[in-house]
């Protein structure tokens, strides 16, 4: 059993009575509650969709729509992560609307991720932020609920969310030297990306020589990774390129690591052969997140960390140690390419890349590297 440390709760706050109910911890059932019980299989989630709408006869049309997308994400996350029946229970009173997605698993996390513009997957939790007039989740015996509400016309609940609870269980503290934050996170997100198209690809096994037991430890150990490196990077202050984190992980976590790096490295191969539509990882992500998992394996076995800096390979060489620099070869490709320095400043740029972006090659040199990057992507 992972940590209750990635368990995130409802953060207990009042909310206004809901139809006999009178504050959002209470979650037993009032007068005219509809319910549903479906089984851990992706046709589930077209069903549950089907099963809110048809609940909420009567009901102004655009909060149905609302409801039902909000419902369709948490049953998803219940049909990925959980993997057990999943029950569905709806009910409205005078045009406001709550629904509950319960599952059996109440050690499985949520795991809120930070919403990144060209990620593929993460956005289920954001959404129900995002359109809820209330959310949160309860852990029970043997029972997670994730619910939310909808106020269209009446004042919103007093603010509700996600929030961790204390750390308990085995644990053994990794420590990850000199992590380029923003690397990882590309990383992370390749993985997750993996992980989701393998788990909804029929006859995995043939194609990418994994099985559905692996995968399934695979899935479930990458929202450890996740959910503790999420919270190891909001408690860090970030100044640098690089930031050393300590994290807390499942002391008996590393045959999971292994099975997680067995996962993405043939899901690799099977995209290096085109068989999935997720492109293969760049080679600096997927060395980076290598690195991660080995530091894991290694430090719950007791062994010393190794900062990402330090391994071979890594760019830690002085400038005069560099091969010498001739800007020549940048000005004489046809590609669009452009050079920068170690602090970032451009010192070489080609009229390819300046007639792609707009500029003038003169103007370009000596600016900094991020005036040719979009500022969502810096």
């Amino acid at each position: 059993m992972y940590p209750r440390r990635w368990i995130t709760l409802y953060r207990r706050v009042r909310c206004f009575p809901f139809a006999g109910i009178d504050n959002a911890m209470d979650i037993s059932d009032p007068p005219g509650v509809l319910f549903q019980r479906f089984p851990p299989e992706t046709r589930t989630v077209p069903m549950a969709r089907q099963f809110v709408r048809s609940a909420l006869r009567g009901v102004a049309p655009e909060v149905v729509d609302t409801a039902e997308l909000l419902a369709s994400e948490l049953v998803t996350n219940a049909v990925l992560h959980a993997r057990t029946e999943v029950e569905v229970r709806v009910w409205s009173k005078e045009g406001q609307v709550r629904v509950r997605v319960g599952d059996g698993r109440p050690d499985r996390p949520l795991v809120p991720r930070e919403p990144r513009p060209y990620a593929a997957t993460g956005r289920g939790l954001a959404v129900v932020e995002e359109l809820a007039s209330s959310h949160g989740a309860h852990i029970g015996e043997g029972r997670k609920t994730v619910w939310f509400e909808l106020w269209p016309k009446a004042p919103a609940p007093p603010t509700s969310g996600w929030e961790s609870v204390p750390a308990c269980g085995r644990t053994a503290t990794v420590r990850l030297i000199d992590l380029p934050s923003i690397v990882f996170r590309a990383a992370q997100q390749h993985a997750d990306e993996m992980l989701r198209e393998l788990i909804l690809t029929t006859r995995v096994e043939e194609c990418a020589g994994v099985s559905s037991p692996e995968l399934l430890i695979a899935d479930d150990v990458a929202n450890v990774i996740n959910a503790c490196m999420t919270s190891a990077l909001e408690e860090t202050v970030t100044g640098g390129a690089t930031v050393t984190l300590d994290i807390a992980f499942p002391l008996d976590g590393a045959p999971a690591v292994d099975t997680l790096r067995h996962v993405l490295e043939h899901g690799d191969d099977a995209a290096q052969l085109g068989s999935l539509l997720t492109l293969p990882a760049p080679p600096h992500a997927r060395s980076h997140y290598e690195w991660v998992l080995d530091q894991l394996v290694i430090q719950l076995s007791g062994g010393p960390p190794t900062a990402w800096t330090l391994l071979p390979g890594m760019p830690d060489a002085t400038s005069v140690e560099l091969a010498p620099w001739d800007a020549g070869d940048v000005e004489a490709s046809s590609v669009p390419t452009v050079a920068a320095d170690d602090d970032g400043r451009i010192i070489a740029a080609n009229t390819a890349l300046a007639d792609l972006l707009g500029w003038q090659t003169d103007a370009l040199i000596g600016r900094p590297l991020t005036v040719l990057i979009p500022e969502h992507l810096r």
